[in-house]
């Protein structure tokens, strides 16, 4: 047995544990037959093949055993079967499916488990989308599948493409395509792993890694453990014992195919069932934590038909550059954007980058000098920076120091267009408030670019209790009006004055370019609520000319009337008639140029109550 060495366990997301995920219980019998065993908790979508088909894999390993065709001297190069990885995340909308270190931890549980079987995998590709269709419940063999794997997948006669969405349907944790199958090595091979099955997942108990490690040894031509249920061929592999069906838990001593029990045709089963369950073993449906080997017979068959149905996998020798799909989604024009251009080096000894070309000016990278170490993986910056707006896509071709070995240059496409611009009043935005307040007021944002305009409220001062709405997205030329709620409780007015005037600053994250950040002024004006309604003194006292009459309003107030009366009783000036004043301290002006010297009355009334001041006119 090809024991897993020590489990590289991630530095991160490793939550408590959280409900057990049920999952029905289904293994598939020969020919596909579905078989049910109760309580069992992994489901894989791969269909156990007819046994016809089984055999005729099984002689596909004999005859390249025979001619040893499995020694690495007969590959193009030595060591383990290095694997490119294209990684493709896939979102319905609900947030983040996997991080990077997941993924990352992912690799290093693949590699772990199949260091035994000398394959090597290596992320060559990571890239993430966003589609509700292909995220959220994707079903085996759907349309949804097919069209997310056409759109997304990377050339699979090279790459090992592993798609993984937020969630499968019917409780499925993973499928994978078999090398044999008619869909191998067409744009519909690979991979497929619920993100809930990756390492720190919410698939407990199935969050370790090893939902992956059994849907990548399907892909490599393994079958499970209890394919044949007590029948020949069984798995195709002579030694993993005969089991009934897939093992639930970590059963340890568990055998389901004893030779005294009977076989298809009535009679015992004999000495070709002995062997207790290999419940340890990647193909089987134990938990994670169960699982802990491949077998030397494993190992054979799985290079084997990797030689005989994935040929450029298996030769290796050669040097893979790769750029994820989504690498230059949301471009802009001028604007420089950069992504990851990974150089994977499947050959058994250092490659030096000599050159890096682009097919279009557009896209630019460097790297040349850079050392990709045997089987190993060198990161460059690949710059665009587009010109115009609309498509552009480029062919990057690397060159190394080692000529013979075969070069896969990297495809890129990209689509740009005019930068988002957001623009919002330079003036600072006033609000005017009394003490232990709440205020609202409106300013406008507006995107006057050629793209969405995407934004979020950010830093704002203290006394800014909310801003709705706080985030969204504007098309080109729209504009939205944000309230911006203004809370003074705590901004108390100094003794000795009316008033107090506070400033501070909005900050609005955008997706401009040019202005990722904007900042918009505020000032919030605190006034002391007045006791009662009232005239203040007027001033200048004496005055001529323009003199002010203050007023102080302890509530809001309708049908007020301000009007100055002589020493006679005459009416000489109305201020105000019938007319409404927000609560709080405020000033009218009465024009005394023309009124005689003499001692004048100013007279306030409103449904609340009325109040007179007095102001002596001196010429």
């Amino acid at each position: 047995m090809f024991d897993r060495p020590a489990r590289r366990r991630p530095l991160v997301l490793r939550p408590a544990l959280l409900a057990v995920v049920a999952l029905g219980a289904v293994a598939v019998g020969p020919g596909g037959a579905a078989q049910t065993a109760e309580g069992n908790g992994r489901r894989c979508g791969v269909e156990n093949p007819p046994p016809a088909q089984v055999e005729r894999t099984t002689q596909i390993v004999q005859r390249r055993r025979a001619l040893g065709a499995l020694r690495p001297a007969l590959r193009a190069v030595e060591g383990p079967v290095m694997v490119p990885v294209a990684v493709h995340v896939v979102s319905d909308g609900g947030g983040a499916v996997v991080t990077d270190a997941q993924v990352a931890a992912q690799v290093d549980v693949l590699n772990a488990a199949f260091g035994g079987l000398d394959f090597q995998f290596v992320l060559a590709a990571l890239d993430r989308t966003e589609n509700e269709d292909w995220g959220r419940r994707l079903r085996l063999r759907s349309s949804a599948e097919r069209e997310m794997k056409r759109a997304l997948a990377l050339d699979p006669t090279v790459y090992l493409n592993l798609y993984v969405p937020a969630t499968l349907a019917e409780d499925y944790l993973g499928w994978a395509t078999l090398p044999d199958e008619r869909d191998a090595e067409t744009p519909l091979d690979g991979v497929v792993v619920g993100g809930r099955a990756f390492p720190g997942g919410a698939a407990v108990p199935f969050n370790e890694g090893d939902t992956a490690v059994h849907e990548v040894g399907h892909w490599a031509g393994l079958l499970h453990t209890f394919d044949g249920a007590c029948s020949a061929p069984n798995d195709g592999v002579a030694d993993t014992p005969w089991e009934r069906f897939g093992a639930t838990g970590c059963p340890v001593g568990r055998d389901t195919c004893r030779p005294e029990d009977e076989g298809p045709d009535g009679q015992p089963l004999g000495a070709a069932a002995e062997g207790l369950d290999p419940i340890q073993n990647y193909m089987d449906y134990s938990d994670d934590a169960c699982m802990t080997e491949f077998t030397p017979g494993q190992r054979d068959r799985a290079r084997a038909l990797t030689a005989e149905f994935r040929p450029a996998v298996a030769a290796g020798g050669r040097v893979v550059a790769t750029v994820a799909r989504s690498a230059f989604r949301g471009a802009f024009v001028g604007v420089p954007q950069t992504a990851p251009l990974r150089v994977v080096n499947t050959a058994s000894e250092p490659v030096t980058i000599t050159a890096v070309r682009s097919s279009d000016p557009a896209f630019a990278v460097g790297g040349v000098g850079t050392v990709v170490p045997a089987a190993g993986v060198a990161v460059l910056d690949l710059v665009f920076t587009p010109a115009a707006a609309g498509a552009a896509g480029a062919t990057i071709t690397v060159e190394t120091d080692r000529p013979a070995l075969a070069v896969v240059p990297a495809t890129v496409t990209a689509a740009a267009s005019l930068p988002p611009i957001a623009r919002v009043g330079t003036e600072p935005v006033r609000v005017v408030a009394l003490e232990d307040e709440r205020v609202e007021v409106e300013l406008e944002l507006v995107n006057e670019g050629g793209a969405a305009l995407t934004y979020s409220v950010g830093a704002a001062p203290p006394w800014v209790a909310a801003v709705e709405p706080a985030e969204g997205t504007l098309a080109p030329g729209g504009a939205a009006g944000l309230v911006v709620t203004v809370s003074t409780e705590g901004l108390d007015v100094p003794a000795g004055q009316r008033e107090r005037e506070v400033a501070g600053a909005l900050s609005i994250a955008t997706n401009d370019p040019l202005r990722p950040a904007v900042e918009v002024p505020l000032v919030a004006v605190v006034s002391e609520r007045p006791d009662a309604f009232a005239v203040g003194n007027p001033y200048p006292n004496p005055g001529r000319g323009r003199i002010t009459v203050p007023l102080a309003f302890p509530d809001d107030a309708d049908g007020v009337t301000v009007e100055v009366y002589d020493a006679l009783g005459r009416r000489v000036a109305v201020l105000a008639e019938g007319a409404a004043f927000a609560a709080g301290f405020r000033d009218l002006v009465w024009d005394a140029a023309g009124a005689p010297s003499g001692v004048y009355v100013v007279q306030a009334r409103s449904a609340g109550g009325a109040d007179v001041g007095r102001v002596v006119v001196a010429r």
